[in-house]
């Protein structure tokens, strides 16, 4: 995993590592992409930008201007930090972690060319141990080859 060689570091246990962070960005508004960033958005309340990847720009519209998300989880309103774009040079670009929240089965046409927005060594944290059908990949090796 990408996330992997951090594990060496001497001081890992010293390391706040969401104090450090100032954008996350969460590829995937369903219901578990959204819970992903809302918990990080509730654990760092100032100077954490939070930013959900989804698949149309009416979906983030609806997410960003009623700040729930109506489609999985209408009754939890989201916290401040927390927002929508379909764009993913927004969501990606800069992100201090990316956690990537869709199925490994989504198609193609949404993962591709997401990498060109991926600095490589910024660490994608898998909340989940999914293989890829076929290629038996898990996400973070995924992404960045699609």
């Amino acid at each position: 995993m990408r996330w992997g060689d951090r594990r060496h570091q001497k001081d890992l246990q010293k390391e706040d590592v969401l104090g450090a962070t100032t954008k996350v960005g969460v590829m995937g508004g369903g219901s578990f992409g959204t819970a992903m960033a809302t918990l990080l958005a509730r654990n760092k309340t100032h100077g954490l930008d939070v930013v959900i990847l989804v698949r149309s720009q009416d979906d983030a519209d609806a997410i960003n201007h009623t700040h729930r998300n109506a489609k999985y989880l209408p009754q939890w309103e989201l916290p401040e930090s927390v927002r929508a774009t379909s764009d993913p040079a927004h969501a990606l670009v800069g992100a201090d972690f990316i956690i990537p929240a869709v199925p490994v089965q989504i198609p193609h046409n949404f993962r591709a060319g997401l990498q060109d927005f991926i600095d490589p060594p910024t660490p994608l944290l898998s909340p989940a141990n999914v293989l890829e059908v076929g290629s038996c990949a898990v996400m973070t090796q995924v992404i960045p080859n699609r």
